[in-house]
């Protein structure tokens, strides 16, 4: 089987086991090398996982040849260079999330992507996941009528909220920029791009620079409506998305991906099963390294521009939690 070639740049968490071993464990996927700005970081990582090669730079791990996509998996305040940099390269580019400080900093590497005619994809890897790939199948099949609003209800205790997605410098924002963008992109995934955004944000009371709670309203181009509520200083966890139809609902897990997928029609409730792999990001990654290979975008994963619609979004709370608005 012909296998895309990846190339990893960064050691920490989220390549121990969501992100990292899809590399290497899918069948048309082949982990050939690794940097870390921490040398020994990088070494102990592929001693641990596959025995790829450990390059001391980025420059050297562009320079092989036989990479063809490259995972950057650092923290939010390097994305953008090292995206510039690979994409220079003439690398593909999986992104982890959030994908940049700035909406501004997504139109330039959108922009020299195209340029290079490299494909760009960004790890929110539930567009890979059995819940909400079969929550959009029932959806689209009528399993519920006619879909009539969504709502998405989050809420966590404060000290949820820490190391360097606690600092706005590093990542961008608070929990709800870093963390929820996903289920926005999982939303997104499944009801389709939503046309309109309204967005009401007030600080933590402990940390003014974070989010403390976000509303909003949306609207799709079908005339679909839904609203968002977030709550980052709360007395317990909470994470779902509901979905209404005229015939019936769904409710799945946001970021609580092993939550129960219910379809709800009258009396009659029934739990839809389904398995979630050791390593989350492995089915999205297979599915990039698919179209990759193929030479073509699939733009029911996420690529770069589906995961800007949720950046544009994020950011704008961001915007009015700064002004004070």
């Amino acid at each position: 089987m012909e296998k895309l070639t990846w190339g990893m740049i960064g050691a920490g968490d989220v390549t121990e086991l969501k992100n990292g071993p899809g590399l290497y464990e899918n069948d048309n996927c082949q982990l050939k090398a690794i940097t870390n700005r921490t040398y020994e970081k990088a070494v102990d990582w592929s001693e641990r996982h596959n025995g790829c090669l450990v390059y001391r730079t980025v420059d050297e791990l562009l320079a092989d040849d036989d990479i063809d996509m490259v995972y950057i998996a650092t923290t939010p305040d390097v994305h953008k260079e090292m995206a510039l940099a690979c994409i220079n390269a003439g690398k593909h580019v999986y992104i982890e999330k959030p994908l940049f400080k700035t909406y501004e900093d997504a139109e330039e590497v959108l922009a020299a992507a195209k340029e290079k005619g490299v494909f760009a994809y960004v790890a929110h890897y539930r567009r890979g996941l059995e819940p909400y790939r079969k929550a959009k199948e029932l959806v689209e099949s009528g399993a519920i009528g006619t879909p009539l609003t969504a709502r998405i209800t989050f809420t966590c205790p404060a000290d949820t909220v820490n190391g360097w997605r606690a600092d706005p410098t590093v990542s961008g924002g608070g929990h709800f920029f870093e963390g929820d963008i996903h289920v926005m992109d999982a939303l997104d995934m499944i009801l389709g791009p939503y046309e309109t955004v309204d967005l009401q944000v007030i600080p933590m009371p402990e940390n003014p620079e974070l989010e403390g709670a976000v509303s909003a309203c949306f609207r799709w181009k079908n005339g679909m409506v839904g609203s968002g509520m977030w709550c980052y200083d709360s007395d317990a966890d909470r994470d779902t998305i509901e979905i209404f139809g005229t015939e019936g609902s769904l409710c799945l897990g946001g970021l609580d991906i092993p939550h129960p997928l219910v379809l709800t029609k009258g009396s009659e409730v029934t739990e839809i099963p389904f398995t979630v792999p050791k390593s989350v990001g492995a089915p999205h990654e297979r599915l990039i390294a698919e179209a990759v290979l193929a030479g073509k975008e699939n733009p029911e994963l996420c690529t770069l521009e589906n995961a800007m619609r949720t950046l544009k979004t994020t950011c704008r709370a961001m915007k009015l939690l700064r002004e004070g608005k």
